[in-house]
């Protein structure tokens, strides 16, 4: 990450200088030229802190797998980027074009109060929030769990909200089918053409 931050001073340099305060004026950046943002945003946070950065990464790629099993509920590339800039400051967040459209669920996952008419909001902070505690409890310097004992304590916990954290779940167990594909099918065929074939009473095979 450290490679990025010195990139996007410059860049900020280079706006500052061209562009005054109208930021409003710079083009909009690529996917990539966004997530390189994202990534300087964190760094700049957290001042470089790799457990932090690595904390709120995986809290992001948890909360898009979570975001999928949904079915389309909510955008996963919006909730892992809201996921990952959640540490961040919604003000800063807000000056910034390419990530204004995540600063105000940002400011409403940090205030912790998940009431709002905006379900969108609601959905996405509670997604975030079921996502960083599984990755506490997965990181727990003094009592870290296995995915599935730290699943099913978060079932367990009322104050979790059991949908979200079934859709968690369901992204563990869903994984393995997702990722079989045609050469894992061929193979189970295989060895069931195997188990079925009778065995040869005089070479024993």
């Amino acid at each position: 990450m450290g490679t990025n931050e010195p990139v996007y001073m410059a860049e900020l340099s280079r706006r500052s200088t061209t562009f005054g305060d109208d930021w409003a004026q710079v083009a909009a950046f690529t996917d990539l030229q966004i997530e390189t943002l994202i990534d300087a945003i964190l760094y700049a946070t957290t001042d470089g802190d790799p457990a932090a950065c690595t904390h709120a990464r995986n809290v992001g790629e948890f909360a898009a797998r979570t975001a999928r099993s949904l079915g389309g509920l909510v955008d996963a590339s919006f909730v892992r980027r809201v996921a990952v800039l959640s540490v961040s400051k919604p003000a800063v967040l807000g000056l910034i074009p390419e990530l204004r459209a995540y600063a105000d669920v940002v400011g409403f996952y940090q205030s912790g109060q998940f009431t709002s008419d905006n379900a969108h909001f609601i959905v996405v902070a509670s997604i975030i929030g079921v996502a960083d505690a599984f990755h506490r409890l997965l990181s727990d310097p003094d009592e870290a769990l296995m995915p599935s004992a730290a699943l099913r304590k978060l079932q367990d916990d009322e104050s979790q909200p059991r949908e979200i954290v079934d859709a968690l779940a369901e992204s563990f167990h869903s994984a393995p089918a997702r990722a079989q594909g045609p050469a894992a099918a061929r193979s189970k065929d295989a060895r069931t053409e195997r188990r079925r074939r009778p065995r040869s009473r005089a070479t024993g095979t």
